[in-house]
């Protein structure tokens, strides 16, 4: 699955792309495809005006060669954390310093401290705080300060070409220092690196995370903003389980849990233009955003229309109550709505 995010705010979930085990496909014979492959796909599909930039970001997890052929023949451009395994590949500047083939973390560690610099974002001075989705009380100023100390430079990654490397380190103001941990951003950068996941890391103070971007002409903060914007995601999977109750399916066909999950996606897009037609009837948003209706998420537009669902429930009960006859009725059909119940 994928979201399109445009500039003004709008959210727009891509067509699912439906991920078969060899036994399924075998079964039913279709064609297996992994989850890189889906995740192309979804990418090739996308059908934006000439003058449209296209700016895509992923975890890890999806830092595969046919993600990266597609940016390149869409012209996309891609951010993304790098694998610590990464290696430094030929290029003019690399070679000139006997870098080929070392790993790119590892290079990233040897940077001096004078090069990185700290940023503070918050939705007053982000350039893409219309990206951004939060409830009503996030928007208070102590809950949208992020700190970061990041440094930049640009160099030729093997399999993807030159490229901006950005080393970035992240504080997490609510984790509570440990025996032998600092306060301080370059201690963690001077740590061992972690090569392999070996279970869940200790919560840390300060969050380190080596990113690249293919476009080197960007700046170390647009690499971090767009990455930041990557978190839009998971709220949005976060929404469709929760709150519009994906998670609550009780389905044995793998298709009707297709057109279960079809009918979601339909129901969010009809959120989605309901809230921006609000926006267009509302006044035109600040500069800088941070208006409730701007960055209302979908919970917000289900409170809404789960207000109106018990308005129509009150209504009718309003009516059932005002004779015997519907009194009798109304008893029947809450009986029904008893669950093991059998009239």
């Amino acid at each position: 699955m994928g979201l399109l995010l445009t500039n003004c705010g709008a959210r727009l979930p891509l067509p699912r792309r439906s991920y078969y085990t060899k036994d399924y496909c075998r079964r039913y014979r279709r064609r297996f495809r992994t989850q890189v492959q889906l995740a192309a796909a979804l990418l090739r599909d996308i059908r934006l005006p000439e003058d449209v930039e296209l700016t895509v970001v992923f975890d890890s997890a999806f830092d595969a060669a046919a993600i990266h052929r597609v940016c390149r023949q869409c012209n996309y451009r891609a951010v993304f954390p790098l694998d610590p395994n990464r290696t430094l590949s030929a290029g003019p500047a690399v070679d000139a310093a006997g870098l080929a083939g070392q790993k790119v973390v590892a290079w990233t560690r040897n940077w001096c401290r004078d090069e990185f610099a700290l940023l503070a974002l918050q939705y007053a001075n982000e350039d893409h705080v219309f990206w951004r989705r939060r409830h009503r009380d996030n928007l208070r100023r102590r809950k949208t300060y992020r700190h970061y100390a990041l440094a930049a430079r640009p160099a030729t990654v093997s399999n993807l070409g030159t490229c901006l490397v950005v080393a970035s380190y992240k504080e997490n103001p609510r984790v509570q220092f440990g025996a032998g941990q600092s306060a301080d951003w370059w201690d963690y950068h001077r740590a061992p690196i972690r090569y392999r996941k070996a279970g869940r890391p200790a919560p840390q103070r300060w969050h380190g995370k080596v990113l690249a971007c293919t476009d080197a002409t960007a700046t170390a903060r647009q690499v971090v903003e767009w990455y930041e914007i990557r978190w839009q995601i998971e709220i949005f999977f976060r929404e469709i389980k929760s709150r519009l109750q994906f998670g609550c399916y009780v389905l044995h066909k793998f298709a009707a849990v297709e057109r279960y999950l079809d009918l979601l996606l339909m129901g969010l897009l009809l959120l989605e233009t309901e809230r921006l037609r609000d926006l267009q009837a509302a006044a035109v948003p600040s500069e800088r955003g941070g208006e409730p209706k701007l960055q209302a998420r979908t919970t917000d537009r289900l409170r809404y229309l789960e207000r109106t669902c018990q308005e129509w429930n009150v209504g009718v009960l309003r009516q059932r109550l005002r004779t015997a006859a519907g009194r009798e009725r109304l008893l029947r059909e809450l009986k029904r709505a008893i669950p093991g119940h059998v009239a």
